[in-house]
């Protein structure tokens, strides 16, 4: 848990708001999964329209650049961090594998993708987004489910690794299951990405099953699950909420 007076302003953003800034965040930090993952992410895909309507059906948050901050490009962490980007939870939703509580989230994209593998390391610089002087430096959705609320969509900017970013919105995410009485957070994470499993662990996930994206005969997706506790001390940030 980050310490509440190192915390930076999360914001909430809405369907009007400029999301170009946060789709060109998005679309940077997946973008290394190209060739890696099998089904594909379908993160490069993904428009304006759809960021809209899921920032109007669930909850967008972003860290926003410092006003001192110059334009970063987008990207994803290094094993330096572990809080590393974290992409989308949603990946063309598995179709099967073992009995779990279904996440009510209808992204088209279902990993939380941290990775924290070496070879990450070797990316080339991405330049930050035209006609987009102040890029976010971390964005999240959540989508509350009967049971759980699920964290999806989860990248920081390469400008900003290193600060802990990815675990703040996570902290932030069991703030917004605990104001929606939900008893923990859940993601899903690609079984190619095991950097990204090492880092969700060490923040306290644990593996609770497999599923499997249609027309795949092997698991291609690991469920994990970090219970909420509801009487945490920081449950009272300075943040807004809308």
């Amino acid at each position: 848990m980050v310490a509440p007076s190192c915390i930076p302003p999360v914001q909430r953003l809405g369907p009007d708001d400029d999301l170009a800034p946060v789709l060109a965040l998005l679309r940077s930090a997946f973008a290394y999964m190209e060739g890696r993952i099998d089904p594909p992410s379908s993160m490069t895909r993904i428009g304006l329209d759809e960021l809209r309507a899921e920032a109007s059906q669930k909850e967008l948050w972003v860290i926003p650049a410092l006003p001192s901050e110059p334009a970063t490009a987008p990207g994803v962490l290094t094993t330096s961090d572990t809080a590393s980007a974290m992409g989308s939870l949603a990946d063309a939703v598995p179709s099967k594998g073992p009995t779990l509580p279904q996440t009510t989230d209808t992204d088209t994209d279902t990993d939380t993708d941290t990775d924290t593998d070496t070879d990450t390391d070797k990316r080339v610089a991405r330049p930050a987004s035209v006609g987009n002087p102040i890029a976010p430096r971390a964005c999240v959705i959540l989508t509350p489910a009967p049971d759980h609320l699920y964290v999806g969509k989860l990248a920081v900017a390469d400008g900003s690794r290193g600060q802990g970013l990815a675990r703040i919105l996570i902290d932030h995410a069991d703030h917004r299951a605990r104001a929606f009485a939900l008893p923990e957070l859940r993601l899903q994470v690609r079984v190619e990405l095991t950097g990204n499993q090492a880092a969700f662990t060490r923040m306290g996930f644990r593996e609770i099953g497999r599923t499997t994206h249609a027309g795949y005969a092997r698991p291609t997706s690991i469920t994990y699950a970090r219970a909420v506790d509801p009487s945490d001390p920081t449950d009272n940030p300075a943040q807004p909420e809308a």
